[in-house]
């Protein structure tokens, strides 16, 4: 099986209040956006293998070497 799904890469845009005895930890829900990465991935269940790049675009260089590299590997 083989999939490819775009990400976006966030952080906190301010520090988290730490837990304390009976109380979760609390953070806010805005956040910083630090960009993209794309994630390649391919799993052969039953073996129990799996392969995963990630890469900065999703072009089709990018799935070439990510095919080429899933080829060599086997």
């Amino acid at each position: 099986m083989y999939d490819e799904k775009p990400k976006q890469i966030l952080g906190d845009k301010r520090k988290s209040i730490p837990m304390k005895p009976g109380s979760p930890e609390k953070y806010d829900y805005e956040y910083v956006r630090n960009g993209t990465a794309n994630i390649f991935m391919a799993v052969e269940f039953k073996a129990g293998k799996r392969m995963t790049l990630v890469t900065n675009r999703r072009t089709k260089i990018d799935f070439a070497h990510f095919v080429k590299a899933l080829v060599e590997r086997n």
